[in-house]
C-alpha cells in the first residue's frame, strides 16, 4: 500500500488503538523506571539503623556521609576519610578504623562464635585494669590480644573450651605471639632459660 494513500475507516481505527496501547505501555514503563531507578535505590538505607542515620536521628553531632552508595566498599572508604567507624559511623577508637564496640564484637565473634558476648570482654578488660596479664603494662585495645591461659586442646584431661571466659586473659599482642600455644609453665621456663643463657638480670 502506498504510504501517502489515506487509510480507510477500519484501518484508521486500528491505527489509533495501536498508538494508544503503545503510549500506555511507554508511560507504564517510565513510571516503573522512575519508581525503582538507580538514583532512587541508592538513597534507600538497607537497615532501620541506616534509615535513622540517614535521617539525622543518629550521630547528629558527628559528620554524616552525604550521597550514600549501596557499595559497602565505597561507603567504607568514605567513612575512613571522615574519621568514623567503617561499620557503624560512630567515633573510631585510637589507631583503628572501627569504634571500640565494633572492634570488640569482631573479637567476640572470632573467640566465642558470636558477637553478642562482647561485653564480657569489656568486663575482663576492666578486671585486669587494662593491663597485660604477663607484664603489667597498660595497654590499648589495638595493642592487645586474648590469650588462652591453658591452650585449647592441651588441657591435660581438664575439659577446656575456647568459649570459657575464665580461661582467657588480655595480654600484649607481641607477648601472645611469643607464647603461641605453650602452657604458662613452659612459657615461663623458656623465659628463664633465655634470661640465664643471655645473662639478663
Amino acid at each position: 500500500m502506498d504510504e501517502d494513500e489515506p487509510l480507510d475507516e477500519e484501518e484508521s481505527t486500528n491505527h489509533r488503538i495501536y498508538e494508544s496501547e503503545t503510549q500506555d505501555e511507554q508511560q507504564s514503563t517510565n513510571h516503573r523506571i522512575n519508581r525503582v531507578g538507580l538514583s532512587h535505590l541508592s538513597k534507600i538505607p538497607t537497615t532501620w539503623k541506616g534509615f535513622w542515620q540517614a535521617s539525622g536521628w543518629v550521630n547528629s553531632g558527628r559528620p554524616r556521609m552525604e550521597g550514600r552508595n549501596t557499595c559497602e566498599m565505597c561507603n567504607g572508604e568514605k567513612r575512613r576519610e571522615l574519621g568514623i567507624c567503617v561499620l557503624c559511623e560512630k567515633d573510631v577508637y585510637e589507631g583503628s578504623i572501627k569504634c571500640i564496640e565494633c572492634m570488640l564484637k569482631q573479637i567476640s565473634s572470632n573467640v566465642f562464635g558470636t558477637s553478642k558476648r562482647w561485653r564480657e570482654l569489656v568486663y575482663l578488660w576492666h578486671k585486669q585494669d587494662g593491663c597485660c596479664a604477663y607484664t603489667g603494662i597498660k595497654m590499648k585495645y589495638t595493642e592487645a590480644e586474648l590469650d588462652h591461659i591453658v591452650p585449647v586442646g592441651r588441657s591435660g584431661g581438664r575439659p577446656i573450651r575456647q568459649t570459657d571466659l575464665d580461661n582467657l586473659q588480655w595480654v600484649l599482642r607481641d607477648i601472645n605471639r611469643m607464647k603461641y600455644d605453650l602452657s604458662e609453665e613452659k612459657f615461663f621456663n623458656y623465659i628463664g632459660l633465655i634470661s640465664q643463657y643471655r645473662h639478663i638480670h
